[in-house]
């Protein structure tokens, strides 16, 4: 039967990473030893088999860590370079959007609002079942509507998302500046005219748009956030401003 062996499997990869041979060995019999003495455990007797864990432990950290790949590297970097994002800055928009939604969430009692500012645009519009979302949601739908909240928002409505901009296909100013970067990085650099991320290694001569050198080499970027909002405002914004330039090309 063709049946999966995870230990041999193991084994295989612990080889790969230790390059000599005789290094797996070694490590191997550490393992026999270690599964021979649970077999034979002794209470109030463990300090062998602590020393012969530690043994093991310190064997893997040398390969299975995250900074496995350096020794493959002449210089060490583990294949990983730093790309400079200095045109990621706050702007002036960026702070008074800050100042508006800072007080919106003191009149409903949140208070704490800058971590999701930093992290999405347009909060009033994208969030869902966030507390300053919802108190928000409670405050404006009582009989008695809260005067300062009013006159935010009736002094503000450029600072949200409206209907009528996304119907007419205007552009949408991203208000974030981790978005911007983002756009900066992708869009604007015409990724919006590709069918598909361009191959690293082709097997024909690329043509049309993938014979653009800034979208030849074009890939995808990996965002972590642990904000539910973040990914629905990339999406939504990203995906609305493709569309938009797609829409005025062709009118073009």
């Amino acid at each position: 039967e063709n049946v999966e062996n995870h230990y041999d499997d193991f084994i295989k990869t612990v080889k790969f990473l230790f390059v000599p041979e005789e290094k797996t060995a070694k490590f191997e019999e550490k393992l026999k030893i270690f599964r021979n003495e649970l077999f034979s455990i002794k209470k109030n007797k463990i300090e062998g088999l602590r020393n012969i864990k530690k043994g093991i432990e310190n064997d893997l950290r040398k390969i299975m860590i995250r900074t496995e790949r350096l020794a493959h590297t002449w210089d060490r970097n583990g294949m990983v370079r730093e790309i400079s994002r200095s045109y990621c800055n706050v702007d002036s928009g960026d702070l008074e959007n800050f100042s508006i939604l800072d007080k919106l969430s003191q009149e409903v009692g949140t208070y704490d609002i800058v971590e999701y500012w930093k992290s999405a645009p347009y909060l009033l519009n994208f969030m869902d079942n966030y507390e300053f979302k919802l108190k928000f949601k409670k405050e404006t739908q009582k009989d008695q509507v809260n005067l300062n909240i009013l006159k935010l928002l009736k002094g503000n409505l450029d600072k949200t998302l409206r209907w009528e901009t996304i119907s007419s296909f205007q552009e949408v100013i991203p208000a974030n500046a981790k978005l911007r970067a983002l756009i900066k990085n992708g869009l604007d650099k015409g990724s919006w005219k590709l069918l598909w991320v361009p191959p690293s290694l082709p097997y024909y001569k690329p043509l049309d748009v993938y014979q653009d050198k800034d979208l030849n080499e074009f890939t995808k970027s990996l965002i972590f956030s642990s904000w539910q909002i973040v990914p629905k405002a990339i999406s939504m914004i990203c995906s609305y401003e493709a569309e938009r330039r797609m829409v005025t090309a062709y009118r073009e």
